[in-house]
């Protein structure tokens, strides 16, 4: 017979009932070692004793437990897979977060969402590739818009090469502003009965950015970014075109 004392309580009750108990990776060495043990007719007993009551081996073992936790150097051990994977998945989360937070780019996506989180994604679920891309390009303002493209120096110079007249580039023909993702939404008088038609009546005092990030109200914002025909990479795509899976197949 192998009697083992601890004066652990919640390891006895793991190595009994392993479970869910945290450590696993030293509970399967020991049920291991226990079930050889085992193989060989040896009966193990792991019994508890009071901490810190007298009992010489047990005073012995806290002060071995001590020394090796202030002495240098490492044991190796193994780690379990799922271990690993959850701290890949917990350190990539908290890079995620941090070059979100540091990043030179993406002003407007940190203006609608504070940290990346797992409801961004679910926004795109429901959507179309086309879809996805044009709630993509309104959330991030690198949109086929003019606001944006002015930043680009060769669409800049042709723009001006054009129109020799233009001051801004920048500017939307409707000259109430520059031509960005929140005066074509909210704004820009030319496309005020198609804008009533699909987003109904727009309240002052409701905040612009909820048609970027509330699922109900972005898929009627792709609707109308789309039928304003602005962006011209989707010009092949006929006007009954529906963002939304439920619409069409493919695209």
């Amino acid at each position: 017979m192998i009697t083992i004392f601890t004066d652990n309580q919640a390891a006895i009750r793991a190595c009994a009932s392993p479970g869910r108990s945290s450590g696993q990776q030293f509970l399967r060495r020991i049920i291991r070692v226990i079930d050889r043990l085992r193989s060989l007719r040896y009966t193990v007993r792991i019994p508890w004793v009071p901490g810190h009551a007298g009992v010489c081996g047990n005073e012995r073992a806290d002060v071995l437990a001590r020394q090796a936790a202030t002495e240098e150097g490492f044991l190796p051990t193994k780690i379990l897979a799922s271990t690993c994977r959850t701290r890949l998945r917990e350190r990539a989360a908290a890079d995620w977060k941090r070059q979100w937070a540091t990043s030179e780019h993406g002003a407007l996506a940190r203006r609608l969402f504070s940290e990346p989180t797992k409801e961004i994604f679910a926004m795109h679920k429901p959507l179309r590739r086309a879809g996805s891309a044009v709630l993509t390009q309104m959330q991030s303002g690198k949109i086929a818009l003019a606001s944006y493209l002015s930043t680009i120096q060769r669409w800049r110079e042709d723009a001006l090469e054009a129109n020799p007249l233009l001051r801004d580039p920048a500017q939307c023909s409707c000259q109430k502003g520059a031509q960005d993702v929140q005066h074509v939404l909210l704004r820009c008088p030319r496309f005020a009965e198609l804008r009533f038609r699909i987003l109904g009546l727009i309240r002052d005092e409701e905040p612009w950015t909820v048609w970027l990030t509330k699922p109900d109200s972005t898929a009627k914002a792709i609707q109308f970014m789309m039928q304003t025909t602005l962006l011209g990479q989707f010009g092949a795509l006929p006007t009954t075109y529906q963002a939304t899976r439920a619409g069409n197949a493919g695209l």
